[in-house]
């Protein structure tokens, strides 16, 4: 236990690090933290966190996904995927019960915040000048614009950005209405640099992630309204002049994004989606498998009889009916768990969301990352992997960030009360 309690604080605050650094660190680090938390708590014989309504909607999924997996085609590919899930919400319990424990874990966890978007930036702004980074990955151009990478060479930085960017907002305000003066400047720079990198990271759902989180959380506090309001004009105005002095980013952002909407069923989000949608309906009660439409969807096209091939003169786009998920965690649960699936997982959601957004506000950086989470479940969203940590990783750190607020402060009030 002495070494125990040290190792899950420091991996907590951390935890923006392995954000930056990529998928195998950030499975390593959430699987670590999982197994120090599941550990203490037995030892402790603590078992209060595993019985919030919200946690068992989502054993209920991972149980759910363990027996669809003896159902579908590849038994071992679904098991493989569907075993490890239960650690993403053990995971937000994890990061919840740290920061209780520890009151310098979640300043720890900001200043990491700050100072990774900060080499995040340098690191971005080194590649679009010199055409790679600092570990040599190079910008990745296309015809009409370029896409800036993370340390690894994927282009996620701008995923990576939002995630650290929108609580660290919050946690300004903390600051600030604290008079804790001494971190001003760091998460003033963290702030402002990991807002440009967002931009110029070519990535637009980050962007508008981003930038309506942030809208929603600051108009939803009555104190920061009026506030917020000239602050976002004068940063959209400020977003707007930038964008529009870069023709590449103006291409990327604006041009490319109306010629998508326009021609929504002819673009890859929007075929990727109607082939989804097949597969369910072939599919509806048990689906395809956990984590399996990469694999099952190829084999799909090519026995449908509702698809052409495709030929030289099809549409390139069109012909991008597969990729290695649909990009939408409803079609996704929909498409590999069915509708049994589905309804277990709009449960469990909808239990999450009413935990960590139904409590009076007591830190603005939870409520930040409570908005973020929120935006990212909206069902219109296109998102990444559901099962996959780096993905899902950075969103259930968040949670569990946000459901410090909604669980301990209410449980050390009652505590205290009782005492």
């Amino acid at each position: 236990m002495n070494i125990l309690l040290p190792l899950g604080k420091w991996l907590v605050m951390l935890m923006p690090a392995f954000f930056a650094l990529g998928t195998a660190a950030i499975d390593i680090a959430l699987s670590l933290l999982v197994a120090v938390y599941c550990f203490i708590i037995v030892i402790q014989k603590d078992f209060i966190d595993l019985k919030q309504p919200w946690f068992l909607g989502f054993v209920a999924l991972w149980i759910w996904l363990i027996i669809d997996s003896f159902f579908v085609q590849n038994i071992w590919t679904s098991l493989r995927a569907a075993l490890p899930m239960l650690r993403f919400p053990l995971l937000a319990l994890a990061i919840a019960y740290f920061i209780n424990k520890y009151p310098d874990v979640k300043a720890g966890f900001f200043r990491a915040s700050a100072l990774v978007l900060i080499f995040l930036a340098a690191n971005s702004f080194f590649q679009i000048i010199i055409g790679h980074d600092f570990f040599n990955n190079a910008l990745v151009q296309y015809d009409s614009f370029f896409r800036v990478t993370t340390p690894t060479g994927k282009q996620r930085v701008g995923f990576a950005c939002a995630f650290i960017l929108v609580p660290l907002v919050g946690h300004l305000l903390d600051v600030v209405s604290k008079k804790q003066k001494s971190q001003y400047w760091l998460i003033i720079s963290g702030i402002a640099l990991g807002l440009l990198t967002v931009i110029v990271s070519g990535e637009r759902m980050p962007i508008a992630i981003t930038i309506f989180s942030i809208v929603v959380a600051s108009v939803t506090i009555p104190i920061f309204r009026k506030k917020a309001i000239i602050a976002f004009s004068l940063v959209s105005l400020i977003t707007a002049f930038f964008i529009f002095s870069n023709s590449q980013l103006r291409y990327r952002l604006f041009e490319t994004t109306s010629h998508q909407l326009k021609h929504f069923s002819q673009d890859a989000y929007g075929v990727i989606y109607k082939t989804s949608f097949a597969m369910f309906l072939e599919n509806k009660v048990m689906g395809i498998g956990t984590n399996q439409f990469n694999t099952a969807c190829p084999n799909f096209i090519e026995s449908s009889s509702e698809y052409l091939k495709c030929s030289a003169e099809t549409n390139p786009l069109y012909c991008f009916r597969c990729a290695t998920h649909p990009h939408n965690y409803y079609l996704q649960i929909f498409t590999e768990n069915g509708l049994i699936g589905i309804s277990i997982f709009l449960i469990a959601i909808a239990l999450l969301l009413r935990r960590i957004l139904a409590n009076p506000i007591s830190t603005y950086s939870s409520w930040f990352a409570g908005m973020l989470v929120l935006t990212k479940f909206i069902p219109i969203v296109p998102s990444a992997n559901f099962y996959i940590a780096w993905s899902s990783g950075p969103l259930w750190v968040l949670v569990g960030l946000a459901l410090y607020v909604a669980v301990y402060s209410i449980r050390n009030k009652i505590t205290k009360l009782k005492t």
